[in-house]
């Protein structure tokens, strides 16, 4: 009688909740932990996302299954996308009212964290990878979680993404990387690819414990060469966090609980919004696409 065994891997990708992966072969684990999620766990949580990803020998090819989804390719990497975006969404819907999801790129900075906020696009993982190079430490550069209780920040851990034209890596010289996504430029025109960086580069400018967060930057763009700054209200720095993406995923969302989750998180936000605005600073940053969010923010926070 033949026998199918399971090894069983586990990562906390955010706070208080764990992934559990199901799998047949060591080496799968070791690709996960390699470039999706770094902070492996041997506990055994009660919170957890369960996903499985094994090896089919006589399709020869890969097949990962959640509960919403079935896929297969021929590639363990080609999953990864999927992968994320399942474990994000799942976060989302399961993490407790007192974590408020945040699309931004995050960073600490004598021992205070900073909110880079924008779309999609505008440059926030970019900046956090120059801004490491000046003296500051990266948290996600995807999405952060707001704690209403503590206003501490906590990651998404997930391994960092860059980006490079015509398939060269523009920033650093990588030695291993894993393609995420392919997309034509809108400043360049040029092919970009996205690649998953692995945990060594990811972990290496990681800030080691979450603090309470300082500052937010909104970043926009802007036709005009000179920048500008506009400092941010109470009432501005509520609009921004409440109209982020992921907020706006579970805001829009048809399922009741999640719409209830969603009505947690704001009357989460709304109690602690008078020491929130308190504690923080907020600034509306606009450049030219050609100019660097980088410098702008490093020089606000020498002066600041």
């Amino acid at each position: 009688m033949n026998r199918k065994y399971f090894l069983f891997f586990r990562y906390r990708v955010a706070p208080s909740l764990t992934l559990e992966l199901r799998t047949n072969q060591k080496e799968i684990g070791k690709e996960i932990g390699e470039f999706l999620f770094w902070n492996r766990q041997r506990a055994n949580p009660s919170k957890k996302i369960r996903l499985s990803l094994v090896w089919d020998q006589t399709r020869k090819q890969y097949k990962l299954a959640t509960r919403s989804f079935r896929l297969c390719a021929s590639k363990v990497a080609d999953l990864f996308p999927a992968i994320d975006f399942h474990v994000r969404s799942e976060s989302l819907s399961r993490l407790p009212t007192r974590f408020f999801p945040i699309h931004s790129a995050g960073l600490v900075k004598n021992h205070r964290s900073i909110l880079l906020v924008g779309k999609s696009g505008i440059g926030k993982s970019t900046a956090l990878s120059e801004l490491i190079r000046f003296g500051f430490l990266g948290l996600s550069d995807e999405l952060n979680f707001l704690d209403l209780k503590t206003l501490c920040v906590f990651p998404y851990e997930r391994t960092w993404v860059t980006e490079s034209e015509n398939g060269k890596i523009v920033k650093e010289d990588f030695s291993r990387q894993v393609l995420v996504r392919r997309k034509i430029g809108k400043k360049t025109g040029k092919p970009i690819v996205h690649y998953y960086l692995s945990a060594r580069q990811s972990k290496r400018n990681r800030a080691s414990r979450p603090q309470k967060i300082g500052c937010l930057y909104h970043l926009k763009m802007r036709t005009a060469r000179s920048k500008r700054i506009i400092f941010l209200g109470p009432a501005e720095i509520f609009n921004v966090i409440v109209n982020n993406e992921y907020a706006a995923f579970l805001r829009t969302s048809s399922k009741k609980p999640v719409e209830k989750k969603f009505e947690g998180l704001l009357r989460g936000l709304f109690k602690a919004l008078p020491v929130l605005t308190d504690k923080l600073s907020g600034y509306e940053v606009r450049i030219h696409p050609k100019s660097m969010f980088s410098q702008v923010i490093s020089g606000q926070s020498v002066s600041s």
